[in-house]
């Protein structure tokens, strides 16, 4: 659910999401919830972080055109990082909407903005501590940056070609 209000709280616009967002997932304890962060993009579309319904929550980026209501672009993670980082994640959501449903907080997007000379948008996730470049069309990754050590110790900020 998305509800567009101002500084009153009078409401303008409400937006509701099904549990299979993108036609990808069918699982009836996710819910598909905007979460922190909201960009427009050029066109008047928002990009929004989302839960996309499976048992990982917060991984999911989608396009919605406000005009009509629709989701117009789905961005999974999963589909994009390495399936280790997720599949061997034990960190488990804890907020008041998904805590004891078993629901997987793998990579959780805190925020998101559009570079519309680039086209490339950037992100942040808490619980893998990166902020990553990726070209929106191309879903390319232009570079990570963490303050995680690799196998040798040292960090590094990653560009991936």
């Amino acid at each position: 659910m998305l509800v567009e209000t101002d500084y009153l709280g009078r409401v303008y616009r409400q937006f509701s999401f099904d549990k299979t967002l993108g036609g990808s997932y069918a699982r009836s304890a996710g819910l598909s919830l905007v979460h922190h962060d909201v960009a427009e993009v050029p066109n008047g579309n928002w990009l929004l972080t989302i839960d996309d319904g499976s048992k990982y929550v917060e991984d999911t980026i989608a396009e919605l055109n406000p005009n009509t209501g629709k989701i117009v672009k789905v961005i999974d993670f999963k589909k994009i990082f390495p399936e280790s980082m997720y599949k061997k994640s034990k960190i488990k959501a804890n907020d008041n909407t998904s805590s004891g449903l078993g629901l997987m907080d793998w990579l959780h997007i805190n925020t998101i903005d559009y570079d519309a000379k680039t086209g490339n948008i950037l992100l942040s996730a808490r619980n893998q501590d990166i902020i990553w470049s990726m070209n929106y069309q191309t879903k390319k990754i232009n570079w990570i940056f963490t303050n995680k050590p690799t196998k040798d110790g040292l960090v590094h900020s990653i560009s991936i070609s």
